[in-house]
């Protein structure tokens, strides 16, 4: 009788612990999600909620094979435009939980118009017009 109140006590906290991690993930993603689309800038702080910061004793932040706990964009690790990284949770549970986003970042400066010339234009085949262009460095090639 005792094993059977121990067991149920055990898959009852077994079940809460799942569900947190469950919370926490989902905190994550709908924070991640919400600030795609508003970006960062080199220097900003990853603010991550609160929920997630108090129930995680170490987060880190990999970068394919660079990783860091500096919750901070920076130059080191980010480029400009999308940077796919994955969050690395160590739960004060012990459970280590892994969560997939992507960190826009953006220029500081606003994008400008630039006034530009035409020195010279070079007509092509149209029969050979199907591919598109090719870039290679800082020169573009139509394709064949």
């Amino acid at each position: 009788m005792k094993k059977n109140i121990i067991a149920g006590f055990a898959a009852i906290l077994l079940l809460a612990s799942c569900n947190k991690d469950e919370k926490i993930l989902s905190t994550l993603s709908d924070y991640n999600n919400s600030m795609e689309a508003k970006g960062y800038h080199f220097g900003d702080k990853l603010n991550l909620p609160k929920e997630v910061t108090d129930n995680a004793e170490s987060i880190t932040v990999s970068f394919g094979d660079k990783e860091t706990t500096d919750l901070t964009v920076d130059p080191k690790f980010f480029t400009l435009g999308d940077n796919a990284v994955t969050f690395n949770i160590k739960t004060k549970g012990g459970e280590t939980l892994n969560q997939d986003a992507t960190i826009n970042v953006f220029a500081k400066s606003p994008e400008k118009n630039i006034a530009y010339q035409i020195v010279a234009e070079y007509p092509h085949d149209p029969k050979n017009f199907v591919q598109g262009f090719q870039i290679e460095g800082n020169t573009i090639y139509e394709s064949d």
